[in-house]
């Protein structure tokens, strides 16, 4: 039953300073998330007949597909060009000070009550603790056992003096519409045709794993489509 379905699985791998597979956690992913749904939904649709839809970015922030005059809504998003940039992304201003700056897998220190309506891993841990390495993923989908997949992958280094808690973990990635218009308080160095960002997929990882100074972490998300 489960081969006829689409299926993502996450794989987390801690090593230690030397290299050493410390701890590897694999299980299928519970959760796709409401805001991915909502984008996918909007992308059938053509400009101006895209749905009034309402989803939130990694931050919280709230958007709207389609044409929206309600003035409380900051953002419209028109059909989404492109929803799965995941590399040089032109992204909002706003989050030029937030804890993770690009698409990628991001980690969170706690685990999140819900998933599926999360906007991101659960308290996202700053790169000044966890330092990237590049974000490392499929540009073509390739045929894999038992169906089409994609694979998402990145690893983080404890660069920090404290052990760190990874409790939740993320798939993020930027999407731009077809028309971005600003409504009411506009974000400094607004500009139309610029990336959000957006969690595809938040799970929590359960047990948590702690990483000591000089550790690593790399998480994997793979996603087959069955053929």
């Amino acid at each position: 039953m489960s081969s006829s379905k689409v299926e993502a699985k996450v794989r987390v791998e801690v090593r230690d300073e030397k290299g050493k597979v410390v701890k590897v956690i694999e299980e299928r992913t519970k959760s796709f998330t409401q805001s991915f749904f909502t984008l996918l939904v909007a992308s059938q649709f053509y400009t101006p007949n895209v749905p009034q839809l309402s989803f939130n970015d990694v931050m919280g922030n709230t958007f709207t597909t389609g044409y929206n005059a309600n003035p409380a809504a900051m953002y419209a998003i028109g059909v989404p060009q492109q929803m799965f940039c995941a590399s040089n992304c032109p992204l909002l201003l706003a989050y030029a000070n937030y804890v993770v700056l690009s698409p990628g897998i991001w980690l969170g220190s706690s685990q999140c009550n819900v998933t599926y309506t999360a906007s991101g891993p659960c308290a996202p841990i700053p790169i000044s603790f966890l330092s990237p390495s590049q974000f490392s993923y499929t540009n073509t989908v390739a045929q894999g056992q038992g169906g089409w997949q994609l694979q998402y992958s990145q690893t983080w280094t404890n660069v920090s003096n404290n052990t760190i808690n990874v409790a939740s973990v993320a798939l993020v990635l930027g999407a731009v519409g077809s028309t971005l218009t600003c409504y009411g308080s506009c974000p400094p160095g607004w500009a139309p045709g610029l990336y959000f960002l957006y969690s595809m997929i938040v799970d929590n990882i359960s047990p948590s794993v702690t990483l000591n100074p000089g550790w690593y972490i790399t998480a994997t998300y793979t996603i087959t489509f069955p053929t």
